[in-house]
């Protein structure tokens, strides 16, 4: 075998292989140097060149059925690394999960109950620590975001590369800053951005700095997602928020005692009450407790007030009014269950959200 046919050998393993340009050049290089390794040996046992080419050729077999052979040793790799990967990436995200956990502190864990009481006969206490389901594992992860948000930092930077402050933050927060596709053309890595804040909630000095250019973020799948502003309250980029608002609701009760319990008469209010929350917080009233009044058609029950739609109408009513769908027309959602406030809304929203409960909260308690 000639040389030129050595290679048309080799440049028809490499088509049958079905490989891009660059992968069939380096798989003929790899079988080259086999075939020229062997061409050298038989050449040293005293054959001449022909014939040690024919016979290293020879022993490779034939180019399909050698082309077939590296398939299927390439596919049985593919799928061994893939498992692989996927052991690998699993175990990651359980370690992830049970660190994030660790670190969680036990005071902000939904539902932490304070003490646990024994059961007779096996019976399982609903407050007790071995039946609270922990967090999902994606909560746990944007929550942890949201903690590392709420630091105070020292955010300067002059006509920097913007790309240059993400790779910065995501470094030092171990966190990972993504560019939402929907910013191309507006932000990238090579847009200057400038901020000068000293002292401030990260969280703030971040949404200043991305103002100017008209962008914001938001937090999804463990993810800090940079976001057009124009974007922040479509559903896509909306995220849920649980928060424990048991202490509030008591000091509710008590301040507007007079009230709790007592049928909602006035007409743009009785039209907003049921659209909060307090539907599994507390029993329903029974029908000979509702205030009824006839009518020809059919008696109107009025709702009951109770702390949990007092606080949800207070909520929608204050903070954000515009963004909520019970009130403004926005896509924001809100209710109270079991004593914890459940919303679905954006992050700036959210956090105006907790500053005003946290405000309200120590108010009340002056009193």
């Amino acid at each position: 075998m000639s040389n030129d046919e050595f290679e048309t050998w080799l440049s028809l393993v490499g088509r049958l292989l079905g490989l891009s340009e660059r992968q069939r050049s380096q798989i003929g290089a790899e079988l080259r140097d086999h075939l020229e390794s062997r061409v050298a040996d038989l050449l040293e046992s005293g054959m001449d060149k022909n014939s040690a080419v024919m016979q290293a050729v020879e022993e490779f077999g034939d180019a399909a059925i050698l082309a077939k052979n590296l398939q299927s040793v390439s596919l049985r790799n593919r799928k061994r690394w893939m498992m692989r990967f996927m052991t690998l990436a699993t175990a990651g995200l359980f370690l992830v999960a049970l660190l994030t956990m660790a670190m969680w502190p036990e005071d902000a864990r939904f539902g932490s109950p304070s003490h646990s009481v024994a059961q007779e006969d096996g019976a399982v206490d609903p407050s007790s620590a071995s039946s609270v389901p922990a967090p999902s594992a994606r909560t746990l992860i944007n929550n942890e975001i949201r903690k590392k948000m709420d630091g105070v930092v020292n955010l300067v930077h002059d006509a920097e590369p913007f790309g240059e402050v993400r790779k910065s933050l995501a470094s030092e927060l171990k966190i990972n800053i993504v560019i939402d596709s929907n910013l191309e053309g507006v932000l990238d890595d090579d847009t200057e951005v400038s901020v000068k804040l000293e002292g401030v909630r990260l969280s703030s000095a971040l949404r200043t700095m991305l103002r100017d250019v008209d962008a914001t973020y938001a937090i999804k799948d463990g993810v800090l997602l940079i976001i057009s502003i124009d974007d922040e309250t479509e559903p896509d980029y909306l995220s849920q928020h649980m928060i424990d608002v048991r202490q509030i609701l008591a000091l509710i009760r008590v301040s507007e005692t007079d009230r709790i319990g007592k049928p909602v008469l006035d007409d743009v209010s009785a039209r907003r009450a049921p659209r909060g929350g307090g539907v599994f917080a507390i029993p329903s009233q029974a029908d000979d407790d509702a205030a009824v009044e006839q009518t020809a058609d059919a008696p109107i029950v009025y709702p009951m007030l109770t702390a949990e739609k007092l606080l949800v109408n207070t909520v929608t009513e204050i903070v954000a009014s515009d963004s909520w769908e019970c009130t403004g027309g926005g896509n924001g959602m809100i209710t109270c269950i079991g004593g914890v406030l459940v919303v679905v809304n954006c992050e700036s929203v959210a956090d105006q959200l907790k500053d005003f409960l946290q405000d309200l909260t120590y108010q009340m308690k002056k009193k």
